[in-house]
């Protein structure tokens, strides 16, 4: 059975949320930041949209976000967006206007992952290498300084000064400060049987993996 499901009571019991429309695969999530009724869904047959938490679902532009959408995510604003398609990148700067496919690099696509930072600020894990937008997507810069050749994925984003940004890549886990040059690796302290990742998430003080049953990982 595919498709999008919730839990109210912490994963011990799920209910589809997209009941009554047949969902073959979904494949990313985004919930506004401004209205968590407000949702995007990524399917492997076109982006989803629903204003009342998912009790129903309408296709979002289905003439220009057509196949398999990847990722999605919404600006902190919680009116603009983007999603990826093996089309290309793209950005609905207001409610009002229609999606538009970015500058983002062929070497980039198809983007598997998208994720927001401050106000205007975009991150996306490609095909191959990590880019960044200042602008919510209208130019997109490279910051692969560091990395590995090849698929970038799970990209973290914690705030603070300096903001850090988690990344997996070549099967091991990455860390880079806003502001340096170059990202270097952050799993030395895991075991080795640990550092085939595949997602984790940050928490105070620590940041958790959700690797093969490695430790929590200290901060630097």
């Amino acid at each position: 059975m595919g498709g999008l499901f919730r839990s109210r009571d912490h994963g011990a019991r799920w209910l589809p949320v997209n009941e009554g429309r047949f969902i073959g695969g979904a494949l990313g999530l985004a919930i506004s930041p401004s209205d968590p009724h407000h949702l995007l869904l990524a399917t492997d047959s076109g982006l989803l949209r629903s204003r009342n938490g998912g009790r129903d679902w309408q296709a979002e532009a289905p003439a220009v976000l057509y196949g398999g959408v990847f990722a999605a995510a919404f600006d902190r604003d919680g009116v603009r967006a983007l999603a990826s398609t093996a089309q290309g990148l793209f950005r609905r700067p207001t409610t009002r206007l229609t999606w538009r496919r970015t500058p983002l690099s062929k070497e980039a696509l198809p983007a598997r992952a998208i994720a927001a930072g401050p106000a205007g600020r975009a991150y996306v894990a490609g095909a191959n290498g990590f880019w960044r937008s200042d602008d919510w997507g209208a130019s997109w810069r490279a910051e692969s300084d560091g990395l590995p050749d090849g698929p970038v994925s799970a990209p973290v984003i914690a705030a603070g000064s300096p903001g850090i940004i988690w990344v997996i890549a070549g099967g091991r886990l990455w860390r880079r400060a806003e502001g340096a040059d170059a990202w270097e690796p952050s799993d030395a302290e895991m075991p080795e049987g640990a550092r085939g990742h595949r997602g984790f998430r940050p928490r105070r003080p620590r940041a958790a993996l959700g690797g093969r049953g490695g430790p929590d990982l200290p901060e630097r």
